[in-house]
């Protein structure tokens, strides 16, 4: 009888065991299978002040694409849970000017590349993570120049038919921050 129990509760045990883990494996993200992919978006920037100097808000345009190389679908298939890890590039220009407390504004153009992994969730959505670093040249008319820094954000997107709408938070060194929304066809 001992021997019978411990067998029905082994098989019982390994088909709760493979139950759990067929339900607990993640959804791929939706883009796995497009390795290239680009998109716009529309970027509200935010400039530390230098007193005795301090700016308002400008508004960026960009366009942003990468390669998936790691995960499901993508150029190396590895199991990264469900999610891709690509390698993305990002161009942002000013459309229109922040204003200064001096009567001038300002504007600002940057380049950057990063490591990106998106992470599926339920229903379309996903998480996103960005790491990587930023060329940025501000015009001010404070004493402000060109420079290179790290820059990593965060961010949410969401599937739409063939393409996607993406939210993120970007910190670019302390004095740059990027509240974007993007779509990528």
């Amino acid at each position: 009888m001992k021997i019978k129990t411990s067998i029905l509760a082994g098989a019982l045990s390994a088909t709760l065991l493979g139950a759990t883990t067929a339900h607990a494996a993640p959804p791929v993200t939706d883009f796995a299978g497009d390795r290239v992919y680009l998109g716009a978006k529309f970027i509200v920037v935010d400039l530390d002040d230098i007193p005795p100097v301090s700016f308002d808000k400008a508004y960026n345009i960009g366009v942003y694409g990468g390669y998936h190389l790691l995960g499901q679908g993508a150029q190396i298939p590895k199991n990264l849970g469900g999610g891709t890890l690509s390698i993305e590039g990002e161009f942002t220009t000013t459309v229109v000017d922040g204003d200064t407390n001096f009567g001038g504004d300002w504007d600002i153009t940057t380049i950057s590349a990063y490591a990106a992994y998106r992470f599926p969730l339920q229903g379309g959505v996903y998480l996103k993570g960005k790491a990587g670093g930023t060329w940025s040249d501000p015009d001010t008319p404070a004493t402000r120049k060109s420079e290179t820094d790290g820059s990593f954000g965060l961010g949410v997107g969401w599937h739409l038919g063939s393409g996607a709408l993406e939210g993120e938070f970007t910190v670019i060194s302390s004095e740059l921050l990027f509240l974007s929304v993007g779509y990528l066809f």
